[in-house]
Order: C-alpha cells, then structure tokens, then sequence
C-alpha cells in the first residue's frame, strides 16, 4: 500500500474528515508560526 492510497482511504473519502484536516493543520500551522516567530524575537531581536 503505497502513502496515497493511505491519506485517500483514511482522510480523502469523505468531506467531513477533510474539513477536520484542515482545520486541525491550520491550528498546528498557527501554534508553529507563533512558536518559531517568538522564539526568533527571543533570541534574534534582542
């Protein structure tokens, strides 16, 4: 079973399961841009 056909049957096949995807990514996105952006200020900008 290739990496595809895994993401088709366990996120892909139904609208309800991408829209959960995608708004679990987005939160995971925004906590790791927020996470790097203060760190850099932290650090860099001080």
């Amino acid at each position: 079973m290739s990496l595809g056909t895994i993401v088709y049957n366990t996120v892909s096949r139904r609208f309800s399961t991408i829209l959960l995807a995608s708004a679990f990514g987005a939160y995971a996105f925004n906590y790791t841009l927020d996470g790097l952006t203060n760190f850099y200020w932290d650090t860099v900008l001080r």
